[in-house]
């Protein structure tokens, strides 16, 4: 699960067009623990992602990065939640 909210960010990030640097400045908090958020060394956080979902340029929401979709039928086109699975290690995510 963690990997697939990573991953959702990585592609939020990219489509805005702002770097890693420029999205920690706006938050307010260092470039290395956004790194180590992007890269599952540190947790992402129900505030952070709030805060993320605030900045305007990334256009998305709160939830879509706690809970991301995936395509689970092409002709169906219906969305799922993914289920949770056990996490690689312990304090993936707070809630």
């Amino acid at each position: 699960m963690v990997n697939i909210i990573l991953t959702k960010l990585k592609i939020i990030f990219k489509k805005s067009g702002l770097k890693q640097k420029k999205i920690a400045k706006i938050l307010g908090i260092n470039e290395i623990h956004l790194s180590k958020i992007m890269n599952g060394k540190a947790s992402l956080t129900q505030k952070m992602a709030h805060n993320l979902a605030m900045i305007s340029e990334l256009n998305t929401t709160e939830q879509e990065i706690l809970y991301p979709f995936i395509e689970n039928d092409q002709k169906k086109k219906k969305n799922q939640l993914i289920k949770i699975t056990k996490p690689k290690y312990f304090g993936c995510l707070i809630y």
